[in-house]
């Protein structure tokens, strides 16, 4: 995985603990799981559009700088 799409993920899994841990506490359970699967959808939409921008090859080493023989 690039460093992109773990930063997307790794990213919008913060995200959603932050926002569960400060709204959850005075949401009721439905409200809770409405949350978790709309902050699942952000996450997701995060990391489709981080690859759309970034593209296939970013993030990784095609050629080294310098080569050693």
């Amino acid at each position: 995985m690039s460093g992109i799409r773990d930063f997307a993920i790794f990213g919008g899994g913060a995200v959603a603990m932050f926002a569960l841990l400060f709204t959850g506490a005075h949401a009721s359970p439905k409200q809770r799981i409405l949350l978790e699967i709309l902050l699942l959808a952000l996450a997701i939409l995060l990391l489709v559009a981080l690859d759309a921008v970034a593209g296939p090859d970013f993030g990784r080493f095609h050629e080294p700088l310098v080569r050693v023989d």
